[in-house]
């Protein structure tokens, strides 16, 4: 049993400092990232935005406050995208802080789109097509790669 609570932040600064607070919480035992489909599919809701910024990032992080089942908190729909410059930079950002953080994770396999889904749906989605990695310096171009055609050394 767990209850799952959606990030409602408005830009993607806000959505960045969100997945820093998360990463950086004593409380967070867990963060794990996931990429997008390239491109639209059935699932595909408004708040995705538009098929140039896929794929995009999401991310669930578990929370575990004492006396309270486990919180789930999950950033989906149009959070962050390394399609352009300005939003490499806070996935980058994002994956530096990952990466040393010892509690992050990425899937090896597409998540599709969660956004059209009540956050509790949504969480039991991404747990069930999950299949994880542990998130360090090593497998972080793994991860990229689901993200963008280019590495990120090669990004301009």
């Amino acid at each position: 049993m767990y209850t799952t609570v959606r990030s409602k932040s408005a830009s993607t600064f806000d959505h960045l400092r969100t997945a820093l607070s998360l990463l950086e919480s004593d409380s967070t035992s867990q963060v794990i990232f996931f990429a997008s489909p390239e491109r639209e599919t059935a699932d595909l809701h408004p708040n995705d935005g538009t098929s140039s910024n896929f794929p995009l990032v999401c991310l669930l992080a578990k929370v575990d406050l004492p006396g309270v089942h486990p919180v789930y908190v999950l950033c989906d729909g149009l959070f962050l995208t390394a399609a352009r410059r300005p939003r490499y930079s806070e996935v980058q950002d994002l994956l530096d802080a990952a990466c040393s953080s010892g509690k992050a994770f990425f899937s090896t396999v597409r998540a599709p789109f969660t956004s059209r889904q009540r956050p509790d749906e949504a969480t039991q989605t991404l747990l069930e097509v999950a299949q994880l990695e542990p998130l360090t310096a090593a497998s972080r171009a793994q991860y990229f790669g689901l993200l963008s055609e280019i590495s990120e050394e090669q990004y301009p």
